[in-house]
């Protein structure tokens, strides 16, 4: 009994140390840049398309070009660009934000 005392005590320090740095992993996702707000900056035509362009502002300073196309159906990375896309507005500026953090 005695030996599994002084193997628990001689692993704590071991433990304290994994939980904090989990804690601290965990912690750091926590203050990832978040969107603060999305402005709608012009409609733009080409040719039979029209898409909209608004710039997403986040928590961290860092400002984001993205698209809307379809009346606002489909959400893209970039100024008329159709490469990464999503289906709503909030989903585009999380992943705008955090693709800097």
């Amino acid at each position: 009994m005695n030996m599994l005392i002084k193997t628990i005590i001689a692993r704590t320090p071991i433990l304290h140390v994994l939980t904090i740095s989990i804690s601290m992993l965990l912690a750091s996702t926590a203050f990832a840049a978040q969107p603060t707000n999305i402005k709608h900056i012009e409609d733009i035509v080409t040719g039979n398309t029209v898409y909209s362009h608004y710039v997403i502002h986040c928590s961290d300073g860092t400002k984001h070009n993205v698209s809307a196309w379809n009346e606002r159906k489909l959400w893209c990375v970039d100024k008329g660009r159709k490469d990464k896309c999503f289906k709503t507005q909030l989903s585009i500026a999380k992943y705008s934000c955090k693709a800097t953090g």
